[in-house]
């Protein structure tokens, strides 16, 4: 990646005032980054409520040395009411323009901003930008306490306990907290500000809060009935290839999925490999579906409802700008919708974070759910690797994915560059990606200027991928 050479303006405004600063001067080896801020001038009067800022910026075009600028994928603005202390941080994509709500009136903020590109490889932090809100509401703190046996995390504005379990807010703030139990454990339920029950909880901040969060010890994984699986096996024929399923159909795939769960993998797992081999076959582009009912067919299928008329226009508008419909299917497949609902439907997920990593390979690179010899020959240097210590289980996940794409079996599949990229994105990374995002590191590959192997490496070396490992490495050694 080249040197960034661009300048980009910021303009932030609290309601009808305006606070304009210009960021010059931008440069950038892939994660180091130049950012200067100039304050223009500032005229603020106390709003009624909180204080919001829109921020608005000309984003860098080009490279120090004038060539077009293609890996920019978009910017963070940081910040809090301590100076280079940001407590508050905002990913808003590739965009020009955001607006940062429930400022609360009195302290002074400071705000800086960096940029990222197509891995998320991210700049240095700007030069800083202070703005001193009016006195008004009073703020308290909401605090999460984990309680119980088991473990598991607790997400909502500004809190992610995980490690940051307690945010300030202007009293009378509605605060939505979600809970997902890790591995071998389940969600207990919540207490504390007036929140009951394990759904989300839903909290006003109108004074010192705490609410607590408590996981279990789950009990061992149990197959679910075999008539819970061939039902939602039924449910996608007709969602996706509109017919019943044939018999042998049938009772093959809700088989293959009472194996997988047998061998610790996530049920959801086997419907989001059974998702992408219906929606890929030749029975399914045969039906000729139009984009919008190719979306009807994924919000039926992963969703079980029916899109709302902005979804449908959304998710068409995006196939049109050249979103692939296989990354279509991977966005809904690795959707937190998703994943609600079919814990709904099987209950929390409990397997161990290296099930999930080596099912991603075979599915993301040979299509396929894990044959159970290659799963657990696999899964056994993988928790060697474990018991070793962190850099050898990044070694041990960097040689398998180069054995699957070095494999024969993924030789057969004769995929192209392009399908190929999208490849990794759901086999390393667990995610969709934007045509911009295909096309960058496709363009390599057909400029020679990396090879696949070379490539992969890329992406296993990305912070994305680091972040997955981390999670194999803290669910510790097992012996």
């Amino acid at each position: 990646m080249k040197n960034l050479d661009k300048g980009f303006r910021i303009l932030f405004c609290k309601s009808e005032n305006v606070l304009t600063e210009i960021i010059e001067d931008m440069k950038r080896i892939l994660v180091t980054c130049i950012l200067t801020l100039v304050l223009l001038h500032c005229y603020c009067t106390a709003p009624v409520f909180a204080a919001e800022a829109t921020l608005t910026w000309d984003p860098p075009r080009t490279n120090a040395d004038g060539t077009p600028l293609t890996d920019l994928a978009g910017f963070k603005v940081y910040y809090g009411t301590s100076s280079r202390n940001y407590t508050s941080s905002l990913d808003v994509g590739n965009v020009t323009t955001r607006t940062v709500t429930n400022l609360a009136d009195g302290p002074t903020y400071y705000f800086a901003v960096t940029a990222y590109d197509a891995m998320r490889n991210e700049s240095s932090l700007s030069n800083e930008v202070i703005k001193a809100t009016a006195a008004g509401a009073q703020q308290y703190t909401l605090a999460v306490v984990k309680a119980g046996s088991g473990t598991g995390t607790v997400t909502g504005t500004g809190i992610n306990c995980g490690t940051d379990c307690s945010e300030l807010f202007t009293g009378g703030t509605a605060v939505t907290l979600s809970a997902r139990a890790l591995a071998n454990s389940s969600f207990g339920g919540w207490s504390g500000g007036l929140c009951t029950g394990t759904g989300a909880c839903v909290v006003t901040v109108n004074g010192g809060t705490t609410v607590t969060a408590t996981f279990l010890n789950a009990p061992p994984a149990t197959t679910p009935p075999p008539a819970t699986i061939a039902t939602l096996v039924t449910d996608y024929y007709r969602d996706i290839l509109g017919r019943a399923p044939d018999a042998g159909g049938l009772n093959s795939w809700s088989t293959e999925i009472r194996r997988i769960i047998s061998l610790g993998v996530d049920p959801s797992e086997g419907y989001i490999t059974l998702a992408k081999v219906f929606f890929n076959s030749r029975e399914y582009v045969l039906r000729n579906r139009s984009a919008s009912n190719f979306v009807r067919d994924l919000y039926g299928t992963f969703l079980n409802r029916v899109p709302a008329r902005s979804e449908l226009n959304d998710w068409t508008n995006l196939l049109r700008q050249g979103l692939s419909r296989n990354m279509v299917v991977s966005q809904f497949a690795f959707s937190e919708e998703f994943r609600l609902y079919m814990e709904g439907v099987f209950g929390p997920d409990t397997s161990r974070p290296e099930n999930a990593l080596l099912n991603d390979l075979y599915r993301g690179i040979l299509g396929r759910l894990p044959d159970s010899a290659g799963l657990v020959d696999w899964r056994n240097r993988l928790r060697s690797a474990q018991c070793t210590g962190p850099q050898r289980v990044m070694d041990v996940s960097g040689q398998m994915a180069l054995a699957f794409i070095r494999s024969a079996e993924y030789s057969l599949r004769n995929r192209v560059n392009r399908e190929f990229v999208e490849d990794l994105y759901d086999a390393i990374l667990r995610r969709g990606a934007s045509p911009s995002e295909i096309g960058y590191w496709a363009n390599y590959l057909d400029s020679r200027q990396y090879s696949r192997d070379q490539l992969l490496q890329r992406f296993v070396a990305s912070a994305e991928f680091r972040t997955r490992v981390d999670e194999v490495v803290s669910a510790g050694c097992l012996r």
